[in-house]
């Protein structure tokens, strides 16, 4: 059985990995992801270089780990969005809400599960930790493929939408097409077309949820008594 010691020194150990993380995170969101130096993490974190290096053997390990960091948040939003008492197309929608206010609510994070490139080794097998990572990025994607899919069982989405996981691929491009443009061009928006953010974001969060809806059936005009 654990002794006090033992659990001072396992949450004193988790809050210095945080704080590592929070501290990169955000400069990784700053700088980018080829600009931080463990200096400038400890630096940020107000911990030592050999604490930084003791929890993250290498800068690879720590940007991996942050991203994974914005991917379990990302996929916790997901979870708290699934519904069992919608239908799908509706319950697809609120995914895709979940997704923009994380785009709100911790740019920082998103960005970093944007960040694609440095994911994976692109030699031999995955790392344990990349693993991880595509597992996790895997389950939020299976959330939407899984409402696409039940919105065509329940006759919500049109039967000919296509392959769920494909869908689900496609919607989150477009999402994310959405959520960039607002974060880039949203002054621009503004203040030369005179378009709210807000605006742009519901009218194309609208044209997505409805070039997804199921028509509703056309109606056969009954012939006329003689």
């Amino acid at each position: 059985m654990p002794t006090k010691y033992t659990k001072t020194v396992r949450r004193d150990a988790a809050r210095a990995r945080r704080c590592i993380l929070d501290a990169a995170v955000q400069l990784f969101h700053q700088r980018g992801l080829d600009q931080v130096t463990f200096g400038d993490v400890a630096r940020r974190a107000r911990l030592s270089r050999p604490l930084v290096y003791f929890y993250f053997p290498d800068m690879r390990t720590l940007l991996l780990e942050a991203v994974l960091l914005g991917t379990r948040e990302l996929r916790q939003r997901f979870d708290a969005a699934v519904n069992p008492k919608l239908n799908g197309l509706a319950e697809a929608a609120a995914l895709g809400r979940a997704y923009l206010q994380f785009h709100f609510d911790r740019p920082e994070l998103f960005f970093l599960c944007m960040a694609t490139g440095p994911r994976l080794s692109g030699h031999g097998e995955p790392s344990a930790l990349e693993r991880l990572l595509l597992n996790e990025e895997q389950g939020a994607m299976d959330l939407v493929a899984r409402a696409v899919a039940r919105g065509i069982q329940d006759g919500s989405i049109r039967p000919d939408v296509g392959d769920p996981k494909t869908v689900a691929l496609s919607l989150w491009g477009l999402s994310h097409g959405l959520a960039q443009c607002s974060s880039a061009q949203g002054q621009v928006m503004e203040q030369h077309y005179q378009v709210p953010v807000q605006l742009f974001l519901e009218t194309g969060f609208a044209l997505l949820t409805e070039s997804l809806a199921a028509r509703p059936a056309k109606k056969t005009k009954s012939k006329a008594k003689r």
